[in-house]
């Protein structure tokens, strides 16, 4: 089963010079118009690592928090002007200005841990190495995100680009980017600028959703005590008005407040089940029949002792103000008759925040009565 730990998460993007010009060789001297057409790559490689404390949301990670994954992205966009030039920045896809504006694309790397256990190397999937631009015209920034989605899934303006993930209530979304305040950070002029020969600049991810785990505990229900708690079973565990997706934007131009900002549509009819691993059918596989008698369904039947914790938990986006959350169970009695809740409202009596774990204590009085309260 996956493993969905919290923790802080930084990524530092190594950014090494390979070969040095001459500081009268900073710059190509070719005009912008000729530059435009025969924008090339530089001498100066663009080369990813992350540090030793970094760990991943939905992804197993060692008590050093280093890890190995797939389906990472990264985009590297030009954000400003180094040189007075008439080389417009146009992120939008079809433009003049496409090919050298978003210079790495929705570019897929992966993770994995060196072989002294000592750091995550970051490398691309397709082995073919990324350099910097020729010419130092603009600076450039890096924006990176998890799960990566197909190419279709972007969308791009002039001053932006957005990508649309799909969800299942199985996978986290992460963001982080890596810019400065340099006016020539970052492109091979800056790079070939001893100072910074052998600056790496880091970027710290953060976790854009929280997760919700599912405790069930028996309560008492009328002069029956715990008897009917104790002889209903759970079949399936669902979270109500949920977003089939999420639009992540990757930059923003003209508000990098924006950058990282996520937003959804909730909807009532759309709906994330519980599982035991992000493959699983359900919480199928903690089934069993009731005392181990065969005559009854199989179920995972409501513990009598104590509460329990169950399934891997659901990863949902933070909820706005005026969106809520519910739950609905669906159980089952001894004789095998089926019984679904009327959806329960997931109560926020804190504000949610991304990264965080809550529990979901669900009280089962019967097949009658459910109550949910929530915890950290």
């Amino acid at each position: 089963m996956m493993k969905i730990l919290y923790a802080p998460l930084t990524l530092v993007w190594a950014i090494l010079m390979v070969s040095c010009s001459s500081d009268d060789d900073l710059i190509e001297r070719i005009t912008p118009a000729q530059w435009s057409r025969e924008v090339t790559d530089s001498d100066v490689k663009i080369q990813l690592s992350t540090g030793s404390k970094t760990t991943k949301a939905s992804i197993t990670s060692d008590e050093n928090g280093l890890f190995n994954a797939k389906g990472m992205s990264v985009f590297c966009l030009a954000t400003d002007c180094i040189n007075q030039s008439t080389i417009k920045i146009d992120w939008n896809k079809g433009s003049d200005g496409f090919k050298y504006s978003v210079w790495v694309n929705n570019v897929q790397i992966n993770a994995k841990i060196d072989k002294n256990n000592e750091k995550t190397n970051l490398t691309w999937d397709d082995d073919n190495a990324r350099w910097y631009p020729s010419g130092s015209w603009h600076k450039y920034a890096f924006y990176g995100y998890y799960p990566r989605v197909a190419d279709e899934n972007i969308s791009y303006s002039s001053t932006k680009i957005t990508a649309t993930i799909p969800l299942d209530g199985t996978q986290d979304v992460i963001y982080g980017e890596a810019s400065s305040t340099d006016p020539k950070a970052y492109s091979r002029e800056y790079f070939e600028q001893k100072q910074h020969k052998y600056e790496i600049p880091a970027m710290s991810f953060k976790h854009k959703f929280m997760r919700l785990k599912f405790q069930i505990a028996a309560g008492s229900y009328g002069n029956n005590g715990t008897v009917d708690a104790l002889n209903s079973g759970v079949k399936k565990i669902e979270v109500l008005n949920v977003p089939s997706e999420v639009n992540l934007v990757i930059a923003d131009r003209e508000n990098s407040s924006n950058n990282g900002a996520i937003s959804f549509t909730p909807d009532m009819n759309n709906s994330y089940e519980l599982k035991t691993d992000d493959a699983a059918d359900g919480i199928t596989s903690l089934f069993t029949h009731k005392d181990n008698d065969e005559t009854t369904p199989l179920a995972y039947w409501v513990p009598s002792a104590w509460s329990k914790f169950i399934g891997q938990g659901i990863l949902v986006p933070v909820p706005t103000a005026d969106n809520h959350y519910y739950v609905r169970v669906t159980l089952v009695n001894k004789k095998g008759e089926e019984f679904v809740s009327a959806p329960t409202l997931i109560e926020n009596t804190r504000d949610f925040v991304a990264g965080r774990s809550y529990r979901i204590r669900l009280t089962i009085r019967g097949t009658n009565s459910i109550q949910s309260t929530v915890d950290n």
